[in-house]
């Protein structure tokens, strides 16, 4: 391919500790792949690409995120001890262009307390955070989505990275999170180390009398903690507080099924988070204040209206 060619091709440039070159050379390979030729993906390890002799390392770093339109953090402990790596993160922010992909053996609680955690964290061994990153790419560059055969090269994409990483076991779980929903239907959610949610239930849709395969359950980039309730018969509703502490909600229902995430506008709140309902048609959720510790609650009678956030009398 010409360089005149590959000069009007969006750019893509994946910064990473050097240590993390093989795992970071399956990523180049899957994001090329999202890009279905429509994107130059690289890295300052790519043939080609590494700072040339006589060359200000901080001229030709800012010279490579002027002219990449996404600019992807692979987030690991060596990472975190670069300089380079660390003003990379901190000019891409600034541009607007960052994605950062938190990778194992990281999870967002490592973070928590640090410049980071106030960032919209994705995983990169999850499926939703490589769904998230391709979302991202799709909306960003105007690429058409490829959906056929999208979710076996994510997976395979996690196991590889996975192996590279020296991690092929799956990530602990945090939180659990279960509902029965309806009559002989129970449903369970679970929240790993690495943020990332999954979902089964019982019977299976082909009235098996085993649980259902674990799936992954899109849930809001750093979310920390789960709850799960139900209106009643027929309703299924979700919530996630994220490391910013927002709280979101999504919910199922058998007109419509699973409705996208949507965020409560209130001040931040804290885990842990627990949801109840006194009668058809109510739903509650309690936390804690971010800022006072104090045990807050919101309910709702009728879908779509909650009431602000009140303070309990006491603590429990």
């Amino acid at each position: 391919m010409s360089e005149t060619v590959r000069d009007q091709r969006s750019k893509v440039f994946i910064s990473h500790a050097s240590s993390d070159r093989k795992a970071v050379d399956v990523l180049i390979d899957l994001v090329g792949g999202i890009g279905s030729g429509a994107v130059d993906v690289f890295c300052t390890s790519s043939p080609g690409f590494d700072v040339p002799a006589g060359t200000g390392f901080f001229q030709y770093i800012q010279e490579l995120l002027q002219r990449s339109a996404l600019i992807i953090h692979f987030i690991t402990p060596a990472f975190l001890r670069s300089d380079f790596c660390m003003l990379e993160l901190g000019a891409a922010w600034a541009q607007g262009k960052s994605f950062p992909m938190l990778a194992p053996p990281l999870t967002i609680k490592d973070l928590q307390g640090s410049p980071l955690a106030s960032l919209q964290l994705a995983t990169v061994t999850s499926g939703d955070g490589l769904d998230k990153l391709r979302d991202h790419m799709g909306d960003l560059l105007g690429i058409p989505g490829r959906t056929a055969g999208w979710a076996d090269r994510r997976d395979r994409t996690i196991r590889y990275l996975k192996e590279a990483l020296g991690d092929s076991s799956p990530a602990p779980s945090e939180r659990l999170a279960a509902l029965g929903v309806r009559d002989d239907h129970i449903e369970l959610w679970s929240l790993n180390t690495e943020g990332q949610v999954t979902h089964t239930w019982w019977p299976r849709n082909d009235g098996g009398e085993f649980w259902n395969q674990p799936c992954d359950f899109q849930a809001p980039g750093g979310t920390v903690d789960i709850a799960v309730g139900s209106r009643g018969p027929g309703h299924a509703e979700v919530f996630a507080v994220d490391t910013s502490g927002r709280l979101w909600h999504r919910w199922w229902s058998e007109a419509s099924r699973w409705s996208g995430w949507h965020v409560f506008q209130s001040n931040p709140i804290t885990p842990p988070i627990t949801v109840c309902s006194l009668r058809d048609g109510h739903i509650e959720v309690f936390a804690l204040d971010a800022a006072t510790r104090s045990v807050i609650h919101s309910w709702s009678n009728e879908p779509g209206l909650w009431s602000e956030w009140i303070p309990m009398d006491r603590g429990v």
